[in-house]
């Protein structure tokens, strides 16, 4: 009998996770004030007109550019493309490590400490609040690392459903996933 209460209690608890009730991060409270927390995040850096960028996040080399090698510059619309591309990041590890040169030549580091920076661990988004889905719960946000020649900027990407499509007669448009700036330091 005692068994069987076991895999009961594992199906449910299954079930649970599954269907996306695990976890304290979101409540149906904090939805109504148009905040959502997140306890875990995806991430990706990029590195534009520098020589040598290296980025160090969870223990992994995202970014690791050859010394010599210029990196292409940055076009308009660049930002519009980027989500994390590691997943399942517990908010939050050791600061990310970043080491590169600018156009001119000088050598730059910096502890980017994504702690500090989303130290309330709400999700930063633009949507009005009248215009989110009820009852949904976001995705895990994507936070993005850009080095561009001297400047360091950490994004924030959510995905935020909608009540209705952001594109009238597209149904596959409910959601925003405007990149938001949360972090910027020029060297």
């Amino acid at each position: 009998m005692k068994k069987g209460w076991r895999v009961i209690s594992f199906s449910m608890g299954m079930a649970l996770v599954l269907s996306g009730c695990a976890g304290g991060w979101w409540t149906g409270a904090a939805a109504k004030n148009g905040e959502f927390r997140f306890s875990d995040h995806r991430f990706t850096a990029r590195c534009f007109d520098t020589f040598g960028c290296r980025v160090d996040y969870n223990n992994m080399y995202v970014v690791k550019k050859d010394d010599e090698v210029r990196s292409d510059a940055m076009q308009k619309g660049d930002l519009d493309w980027f989500s994390g591309y590691v997943l399942g990041i517990e908010n939050f590890p050791a600061p990310a490590h970043a080491t590169w040169k600018s156009l001119d030549g000088a050598t730059h580091t910096a502890d980017i400490d994504m702690a500090s920076i989303f130290r309330r661990q709400v999700i930063l988004h633009n949507v009005p609040i009248e215009d989110i889905a009820e009852n949904v719960k976001p995705h895990s946000p994507a936070i993005v690392l850009i080095i561009n020649d001297r400047e360091l900027s950490v994004y924030m990407k959510p995905f935020i459903r909608l009540k209705k499509p952001a594109i009238p007669g597209n149904p596959r448009s409910d959601f925003n996933n405007d990149i938001v700036l949360a972090y910027r330091k020029v060297f």
